[in-house]
């Protein structure tokens, strides 16, 4: 992801965020639910459990905001 343009940043972070896991997930013997999630690089896949999902989810949604504040510091 650190080869991302920023705006491929903003296009993931948001299809991310908006996934949902009761369609979307795929569910292990124990009862935990996860997704595949593919990225603009075909050799690039995560597996990531419904936990994670929602602090990247945070984490891309801080991420956005201080990306403004920037853009609008670089005026």
């Amino acid at each position: 992801m650190v080869t991302f343009l920023e705006v491929d940043f903003h296009t993931f972070s948001k299809s991310f965020q908006n996934i949902d896991f009761d369609v979307k997930s795929w569910q292990t013997e124990e009862g935990n639910r996860f997704v595949v999630i593919n990225t603009c690089h075909q050799s690039i896949q995560f597996v990531i459990k419904e936990c994670e999902h929602h602090r990247l989810s945070e984490l891309f949604e801080k991420a956005r905001t201080e990306l403004e504040i920037l853009q609008i510091l670089n005026g």
